[in-house]
């Protein structure tokens, strides 16, 4: 069975990345694929590195006319996408050789599911492995709701019968896009993990996932677990309550973790002397 894959990228402003996002699925050593990419208005040389590619006829360019955000982009990707099983790839990652094959396998395997994620290496801005990467232990019986956002990792990949079942990529999203699609494949099908690093997550100050935007996130993820409780007739007092609670313990750890506590005896003496330029 050879099943297409759609890589799909949603790019912003990702010159100086994306090139190495798109050679890495030239490289897949599985060879059925299209990669769609929706640039949103970039304001950097995207669009000349992307033209680039486009004499290879399995990658796509769509350019939004203005900036519509990270909803629209994203869920213009998948009316776009042809293949048989669609996944994101974030424009400043990228992915092992392996990773369509091993994912096509297993949607084989698992025609029961919706969505199959697996796990990453957490990278420093020159996509360099970290020495210690985090393990992921996902538990099936326990719905994405009764947990944070964030457990779902990189690499997800869902199969396009299962999403078109959905109301698909809500485009007023500006961030928890992925974790509001997740909680919709979750109602129409089940979630599978595969304990195989397939994807190199650049971890970056220019970022979505700094430090300055978690509020942010955290607020679009609130809303996106309300929208998933209206969807399945559950009381979302319940499912938020625990979610800010929990939200609060990590907040606290993280507050209290040595990163912390050393980032802030560095950066104190430094915002002083800054306020003194005011």
């Amino acid at each position: 069975m050879n099943l297409k894959f759609s890589v799909l990228i949603a790019n912003y402003n990702n010159a100086i990345f994306i090139k190495e996002a798109i050679d890495s699925v030239i490289s897949q050593s599985y060879s059925n694929w299209e990669i769609i990419i929706v640039d949103d208005a970039s304001t950097d040389e995207s669009i000349d590195v992307i033209q680039e590619y486009l004499n290879d006829k399995r990658i796509i360019l769509d350019v939004n006319s203005e900036n519509k955000g990270c909803g629209f982009t994203k869920n213009k990707c998948t009316k776009i996408a042809t293949g048989d099983i669609f996944g994101f790839l974030d424009p400043d990652d990228k992915l092992t050789t392996e990773a369509l094959d091993i994912m096509i396998k297993e949607h084989i395997n698992g025609p029961e599911y919706s969505l199959i994620f697996s796990n990453r290496f957490v990278c420093d801005p020159q996509l360099n492995p970290r020495k210690n990467q985090p393990k992921i232990i996902y538990n099936k019986e326990v719905s994405l709701l009764d947990e944070n956002e964030g457990r779902v990792s990189h690499f997800a990949t869902f199969k396009k019968n299962k999403y078109i079942a959905t109301e698909g990529i809500d485009e007023s999203f500006k961030r928890a896009v992925d974790m509001d699609l997740y909680y919709k494949l979750e109602e129409v099908g089940q979630i599978n993990f595969t304990d195989q690093r397939l994807y190199y997550w650049r971890v970056h100050s220019s970022g979505i996932s700094t430090h300055a935007n978690f509020p942010k996130a955290r607020a679009w993820g609130i809303y996106a677990k309300i929208k998933a409780c209206q969807r399945r007739s559950i009381p979302f007092e319940d499912v938020i309550s625990k979610n800010v609670m929990d939200s609060q313990i990590t907040e606290n750890y993280y507050k209290n973790s040595r990163e912390f506590r050393l980032g802030m005896l560095i950066l104190k003496p430094l915002r002083k002397v800054v306020s003194l330029f005011k």
